[in-house]
């Protein structure tokens, strides 16, 4: 079973992954069960509906799923004690490397899986990733489907944030000839640059409070709305 690590994201930096081609879906998942060994939840995707068993036992975690139809599905949640509706994107962030990004009401988390624990432990995190709440039981799916959700933390955005983001998105190598720069041009180049990137900065600091506010999410079956 592969091992997941989350973290928080800012909203701001959200925004920005938003204006990449993604591919993303609506998901909802409804808990029937929770216990500190045993959970028990069913999964609604658009084209796949899942019933999960997850145990944690002697340190090791399994999963097992059954797929079940949509009516099927439907009727699990119409029975759970609680459900969370989210959005998840995926985003390749480096060739070889895909995050989940899942969009909760008010909150964002970002996921990498991996195929076991050394690869886990020894994953290097991108600088543009928030704190890590992997073991946080408060950003847990079922806890946000249980609980009541708390408010998010505030993730500070900088310069050197946004340059490490644009820099883990742009391709390795040159393409075609180089043309000769000058010391006058790269003086000012360097500027329109630090220009740039400050304005753009304050710009995604002052729309991470507007990023709370979404739409809500339709249920994957026909003519039925979520219930959230």
């Amino acid at each position: 079973m592969k091992i997941e690590r989350t973290f928080l994201i800012a909203p701001a930096l959200v925004r920005l992954l938003q204006r990449e081609r993604m591919v993303s879906r609506d998901i909802i998942e409804g808990y029937l069960s929770r216990a500190p060994e045993r959970l028990y939840f069913v999964r609604a995707e658009p084209d796949n509906c899942n019933l999960l068993l997850v145990v944690n036992a002697e340190g090791a975690r399994t999963e097992d799923r059954a797929k079940v139809s949509g009516a099927q599905a439907q009727a699990f949640l119409d029975a759970c004690r609680g459900r969370i509706t989210y959005r998840r994107n995926l985003v390749r962030i480096r060739p070889g490397l895909e995050v989940c990004l899942d969009r909760f009401e008010g909150l964002d988390l970002v996921s990498v899986q991996f195929d076991d624990a050394a690869t886990a432990c020894a994953f290097n995190v991108p600088v543009w990733f928030g704190p890590e709440v992997t073991d946080n039981p408060a950003y847990q799916k079922s806890s946000l489907a249980l609980d009541e959700m708390s408010e998010a933390e505030e993730i500070p955005v900088s310069n050197s944030t946004i340059i490490a983001y644009l820099d883990s998105l742009q391709p390795t190598g040159v393409v075609g000839p180089v043309a000769a720069v000058t010391p006058k041009d790269a003086a000012s180049g360097e500027e329109r640059t630090t220009d740039g990137l400050a304005g753009q900065s304050d710009a995604l600091a002052s729309s991470a409070s507007e990023d709370k506010r979404r739409a809500p999410f339709l249920v994957p079956f026909p003519n039925q709305r979520a219930r959230v």
